[in-house]
């Protein structure tokens, strides 16, 4: 995946008209900028202090810069309580609502989820292990993901059924 920061920060901005949310994924996206930066020594600092003061205390989600996202990616409510794994992968136009997680299932550091393209997670939902959730799938408020969910299909309850 490639990172064109000016594409993806305007598409994050369509994405995110409330500058609240907006903010806390403008800090996403200037660590995922200091991660990849051919200065990365002089950059990472400024990256991880916004990170540690807006999202992390402020905001209460983790959103490392490592993380491959594609642009457009919406944040409601800022994205509190978002946790998303290092290793996770998320597609472009994605929506994660607040208290989402995107979790490593086991010791295994890459048995995290893949999020396509025009994903929908609900508040509190949960995608944990080696799990791709197609393009354009929603998954419910509060539902538990372990297995993968199709393109265009819902996923809901614990364990979440897919519709």
């Amino acid at each position: 995946m490639t990172f064109d920061l000016k594409n993806t920060l305007a598409a994050d901005r369509v994405a995110n008209p409330r500058t609240f949310d907006f903010v806390t994924v403008l800090v996403f996206r200037i660590n995922q900028a200091a991660h990849r930066s051919r200065l990365r020594k002089i950059v990472m600092p400024f990256a991880k202090a916004l990170d540690l003061i807006w999202v992390q205390c402020i905001i209460g989600a983790e959103l490392p810069g490592s993380v491959e996202c594609g642009p457009g990616l919406r944040l409601p409510h800022a994205g509190r309580g978002v946790i998303v794994n290092a290793n996770s992968r998320i597609g472009s136009g994605v929506t994660l609502y607040h208290r989402v997680t995107l979790g490593q299932s086991g010791p295994d550091s890459h048995a995290v989820p893949t999020i396509e393209d025009g994903v929908y997670l609900g508040a509190g939902a949960t995608v944990a292990g080696r799990v791709t959730v197609g393009k354009d799938a929603k998954i419910g408020a509060g539902a538990v993901v372990v297995k993968d969910v199709p393109s265009g299909r819902t996923a809901v309850g614990v364990p979440a059924a897919v519709r």
